[in-house]
């Protein structure tokens, strides 16, 4: 076996161990950005929102979390969107990125699959 061969082996064989590695890390961060956004939610949204199935109800109008993340047309980016827009039936919020990321995601995690 020639050296431009073994070394594109090798090559190979570190891209598809890398690449295969991926899903599992991604689920990691991705189980990362819920757990910070419950948190998140915990502290800023309680108070109006019902955060989760178990949790105490919220605000007449203040939709709960399953409600939002269930609207079909509903994405992170377009919650992220609306908690940076200001609304007169809503304080408005100041996150940090990682903070509206989080929420988002964690609001998204509660869709009906």
């Amino acid at each position: 076996m020639t050296r431009a061969i073994r070394a594109s082996l090798l090559h190979s064989a570190v891209v598809t161990g890398i690449l295969a590695s991926m899903p599992a890390a991604m689920a990691q961060d991705e189980g990362a950005r819920i757990a910070q956004g419950r948190r998140t939610a915990e502290v800023a949204c309680v108070q109006c929102h019902r955060i989760d199935a178990k949790g105490k109800p919220g605000k007449a109008d203040a939709p709960a979390f399953e409600a939002i993340a269930n609207i079909r047309s509903m994405t992170e980016l377009s919650v992220k969107v609306f908690l940076q827009s200001p609304h007169a039936s809503m304080p408005m919020l100041h996150l940090s990125a990682a903070e509206l990321d989080g929420l988002a995601a964690y609001i998204m995690s509660l869709r009906h699959r």
